[in-house]
């Protein structure tokens, strides 16, 4: 195992052996080539609890980035939806249109303990 563990590793496709070499220490470490699927296995036995981020080839990292993207869109959305949901429950209760956290449940379409962590504030 290295002495320390790189904060990243640099992906190489092998073309004429379908197969991947990581690069590490500014070219002066390198994997075996292997296949793609052995490449988490290689990191964890390699670099022990300090896994470093690997770095694709420019068509991978792209495609990684837009997952990103959407991955921080899908959490705003859901953030906002949460505040939504919270809204609504406070509002069926605050007017009189439900009289119980059971009531906003049925309302809302959830349990009665999901109103009661998204009403309660230690939650």
């Amino acid at each position: 195992m290295p002495t320390s563990s790189p904060d990243t590793v640099r992906a190489v496709h092998v073309p004429a052996r379908d197969r991947w070499v990581l690069v590490w220490d500014e070219g002066r470490s390198e994997s075996p080539p292997m296949r793609l699927r052995s490449i988490p296995g290689f990191l964890d036995t390699t670099f022990g609890s300090h896994t470093p981020t690997i770095q694709w080839p420019a068509g991978i990292s792209e495609l990684l980035d837009r997952v990103d993207v959407a991955d921080k869109e899908a959490a705003r959305a859901q953030a906002h939806a949460q505040m939504m949901r919270r809204e609504v429950a406070q509002g069926l209760l605050d007017t009189g249109i439900a009289g119980s956290f059971g009531d906003v449940a049925a309302i809302l379409g959830v349990t009665r303990q999901r109103i009661h962590h998204l009403l309660t504030p230690d939650h």
